[in-house]
């Protein structure tokens, strides 16, 4: 029976994959039913952040349209203006804005990504509880309350990276951990 039980809690398992996603839907389904429904226009530095992600969706542009560039971007030597944050969150966000552009409303689909990445956050953090030998319903829990009791939820409703480096250092931890275990280098690559 125990051997059974570690098979069933393994990473990989059915039940796994099943609670899993279970969990995904649920963090995605609270995240977005308490958004506002709009997190670009709430700071001056996601406004920026949009800003780039459409002028690459239009123009194919890295640099910061009108007004926006000159208020808050940083003039390059070529005349133009851009942001002094990061690409990552604008290349990222260049689906979720497509997507939002065919659906009515670009705006809507970039704040979806806030929610999308804190709940993958906390189903690696899952994932990583089963690698270090967490039974699933202890796993599981301990990715709820760290979705429902923790930062995360908050994060999931912000205009800023966090969430992103959350789930990035996450991943990173999960593959070492899972590399310690079975020795894939692919896992170092990730």
């Amino acid at each position: 029976m125990s051997s059974n039980l570690l098979a069933r809690d393994a990473p990989g398992s059915k039940l796994t994959r099943k609670v899993a996603t279970n969990l995904f839907l649920l963090l995605v389904s609270v995240y977005v039913l308490t958004s506002s429904g709009n997190t670009v226009d709430v700071t001056d530095d996601s406004i920026l952040r949009q800003a780039v992600t459409e002028n690459l969706v239009v123009y194919g542009a890295f640099a910061i349209p009108g007004e926006i560039g000159r208020r808050w971007g940083l003039r390059g030597v070529d005349g133009q203006y851009y942001t002094n944050h990061g690409l990552g969150q604008s290349l990222l966000a260049v689906p979720f804005f497509m997507a939002g552009s065919v659906a009515g409303n670009a705006k809507f689909g970039v704040s979806l990504l806030g929610p999308l990445v804190s709940a993958s956050s906390c189903v690696v953090l899952f994932l990583l509880a089963l690698r270090i030998g967490f039974k699933t319903r202890r796993a599981a829990s301990t990715a709820l309350i760290a979705g429902l009791c923790t930062q995360i939820w908050a994060e999931s409703k912000s205009p800023f990276d966090h969430h992103i480096e959350t789930l990035c250092v996450l991943v990173c931890v999960w593959q070492l951990v899972s590399f310690r275990d079975d020795e894939h280098r692919w896992r170092l690559v990730l």
